[in-house]
């Protein structure tokens, strides 16, 4: 019982690590995302020509893009840490409750002097 409920521990544990990570690195990235829209806002303002004003749609396209995407993991790994989280509270209830069933048993012995 102690090696399943480590190894479920274990596997909360890594779920919930890998979504603190990506939590973080995508935290850590708002504040370049933050220069890079500005000096992409900056050269669509002074875009002179059509050509130019495209690439600078496009740059601005991509960095929506980038963190689109980076709301997609967060998202997935937030999901995944759930699901093992809300596994191992299952799994650990199905083991309370074998417990409590082995240390009662089926009753039959508590028939209060019968």
């Amino acid at each position: 019982m102690v090696l399943d409920a480590t190894s479920r521990w274990d596997n909360s544990y890594d779920g919930l690590k890998q979504s603190l990570t990506i939590q973080s690195a995508i935290v850590s990235s708002l504040d370049q995302d933050g220069q890079t829209l500005r000096m992409l806002m900056a050269n669509s303002s002074a875009a002179v020509g059509s050509l130019q004003a495209q690439q600078s749609g496009n740059e601005l396209l991509g960095l929506q893009i980038k963190q689109s995407l980076q709301t997609q993991a967060l998202l997935a790994t937030q999901a995944r840490a759930d699901t093992l989280r809300a596994a191992e509270q299952q799994a650990s209830s199905a083991a309370a409750k074998e417990r409590f069933t082995r240390f009662i048993g089926d009753g039959h012995a508590y028939t209060g002097g019968r």
